[in-house]
């Protein structure tokens, strides 16, 4: 299982976009996904969006005055509650729209409990 922690604010498209990229990157390398997303405030129709996804979300609603460094915290916060036996931990911007073989390509990278950090391009 991997469980995605992402923060938002009024970035609609880009949000769902990420969770759909995310969530097909994981199937394609055999695992299941789960998305923790804190919504600070949108006003956009964001947080509707993602719940309307088949996708397993957890929507923590904020107030518009987390940011982006709080909002991520308080997402993780939640991921690591969750008594659900993650695999990974993944923090991922809504910005992002993960190649289909993402994770097969980074699973040799992670044995054993490490940090890694990907370049965008």
């Amino acid at each position: 299982m991997i469980c995605f922690v992402l923060a938002c604010h009024d970035r609609r498209s880009l949000t769902v976009q990420a969770l759909k990229s995310a969530a097909k990157a994981a199937s394609a390398a055999g695992f299941q996904s789960r998305f923790v997303l804190y919504d600070d405030g949108s006003s956009d129709g964001t947080a509707d969006a993602v719940r309307r996804l088949s996708l397993p979300v957890t929507v923590i609603s904020g107030d518009g005055d987390a940011f982006w460094a709080k909002s991520m915290a308080i997402a993780e916060q939640a991921a690591l509650a969750d008594p659900v036996d993650d695999d990974w931990l993944i923090w991922l911007n809504d910005d992002v729209h993960l190649d289909g073989d993402a994770f097969e390509r980074l699973a040799p990278n992670l044995v054993g409990e490490r940090i890694v950090v990907a370049a965008m391009r």
